[in-house]
């Protein structure tokens, strides 16, 4: 067995893993799991100075009302989500929204199991300390995700406008 195929059996066990996971707890809970830390990061993002405003008084350091007000509204945000879930949750009870949340669910782990591939192979690429192309070009996921070879594997790859410097309008 060559370093390709294991290369490919190491993507196919990753996209397998999240595919399974994904089957096993359904989409809604795979959605929810991994999007509710990111909407409830957001909004405490948006909303912890309104929240701020009401601790600040009461708590006299103001970083430490900073971090208390950032923590409430994650906590009241990432709540809200959960309830939510459940009752989504519930109404997916029956047996034909379970299997349809099972097979969305499924559908949902290839996706991130490719994602996931899709992230390592970038990395794979970009990293500088061994050459890997010869392993890449042999690699059958690596052909499937072809267009992650056309992204830029450094930051002095990436195209930059030349009027982004900040100075003076002086």
């Amino acid at each position: 067995m060559n370093n390709a195929s294991i290369l490919d059996l190491v993507f196919l066990a990753i996209i397998v893993l999240f595919a399974v996971l994904g089957l096993v707890r359904g989409f809604i809970r795979e959605l929810f799991a991994r999007g509710a830390p990111i909407i409830a990061l957001w909004v405490s993002m948006l909303a912890f100075r309104k929240v701020n405003e009401y601790v600040e008084p009461h708590v006299h350091i103001h970083i430490l009302s900073v971090i208390i007000s950032f923590l409430l509204v994650f906590i009241a945000v990432y709540i809200v989500l959960m309830i939510v879930r459940n009752i989504i949750n519930s109404v997916f009870s029956g047996e034909i929204f379970q299997g349809l949340d099972r097979l969305l669910g499924f559908a949902f782990g290839v996706i991130e199991g490719l994602a996931l591939v899709a992230l390592l192979l970038i990395i794979l690429k970009a990293q500088p300390w061994f050459d890997v192309q010869e392993l890449l070009d042999q690699s059958f996921f690596y052909k499937i995700l072809g267009w992650v070879g056309s992204l830029p594997t450094t930051v002095q790859e990436v195209p930059v406008p030349e009027e982004t410097v900040v100075g003076d309008a002086a």
